[in-house]
């Protein structure tokens, strides 16, 4: 079964649309096939995914593909990631392993459309009739850092809810709120089922006492949903190359940055930097897949 997972915090500047882009590339160098649905206007994720967003590129978004409000919707308008080696120029292994439902600007549009009846499930109907289970393992949802509708929309289609976090007071204040409304409305929004799977510390200084002091309130109000990640990393090219631990959390490391604004993946980067980048997300990805689909193989057996 496809799992669906939202990525959300009612606090912009979060590093939202990293965790997608960056989890979804580790995702598919662990042999997962995704989809990651863009759900924030701003269009980020599409964009750094390598899609274009110009009149020259013209495209179905995930605005007309909600607009339209039908069963499986969403089949045939999604557009593989545009990742391109630059030696061959063939699509890199990562994207050919990840599709996107891009957004534009417009998508705002579909927000005053909030009182339509039925209007929460229009998402969930176009990633209906079973296209979702024949080609992908994992759908990741980025939407806006509001609780508005789109985010509504968005989650009524999740099975779980991830929530980015700085370790400052504010970004951990709209962590509360996501836990609060997804406990308050899941069955508001017809998906009873919905929980919070999982609290990821970014853009994380370890040196700053204020912002450990903020990661041990976020660890202390949300416990062993607070992923913390595990691994190693080659210090060297040479497969006998002594190894470093990986940061407990996402790091505020410049080259995230620099992928996110040159749309490209981390394994752009072959230095020692490209390689830690590169094992901070494979980490992520392996608590993701040990939390929701091994855990689901399990309960099927």
């Amino acid at each position: 079964m496809t799992h669906i997972s939202v990525i959300a915090n009612d606090k912009g500047g979060v590093a939202k649309s990293q965790v997608v882009v960056h989890l979804a590339a580790a995702l598919a160098r662990a042999g997962k096939r995704v989809l990651v649905v863009d759900m924030d206007p701003q269009a980020n994720a599409t964009r750094r995914l390598g899609i274009k967003l110009d009149r020259s590129n013209l495209y179905v978004s995930v605005s007309e593909v909600i607009k339209a409000d039908a069963e499986a919707a969403g089949h045939g308008h999604t557009i593989a990631c545009r990742w391109i080696n630059d030696e061959t120029n063939e699509p890199t292994p990562e994207a050919q392993m990840i599709d996107v439902l891009p957004s534009r600007q417009d998508l705002v549009n579909r927000e005053s459309e909030a009182a339509v009846l039925g209007s929460n499930r229009r998402l969930r109907k176009a990633l209906s009739g079973g296209w979702l289970e024949e080609s992908y393992d994992v759908v990741l949802i980025d939407t806006q850092p509001t609780l508005g509708p789109l985010t509504q929309m968005s989650m009524t289609a999740a099975h779980t809810t991830l929530i980015p976090v700085t370790a400052a007071y504010d970004a951990f204040e709209g962590a509360l709120r996501v836990r609060a409304f997804v406990e308050q409305h899941a069955s508001d929004l017809a998906n009873p089922d919905l929980h919070v799977g999982g609290v990821i510390i970014t853009r994380y200084r370890a040196q700053l006492s204020e912002e450990e002091f903020q990661a041990a309130n976020i660890r202390e109000e949300f416990g062993d949903l607070v992923w913390r990640l595990t691994g190693k990393y080659k210090l060297t090219r040479s497969e006998d190359s002594q190894t470093g631990l990986i940061p407990r959390y996402i790091p505020e490391w410049t080259r995230f940055g620099e992928a996110d604004s040159a749309a490209a993946s981390l394994t752009a980067w072959n230095d020692l930097k490209g390689r830690q980048s590169v094992a901070v997300f494979d980490a992520l990805a392996r608590t993701y897949i040990a939390r929701f689909l091994d855990k689901a193989k399990e309960q099927v057996a």
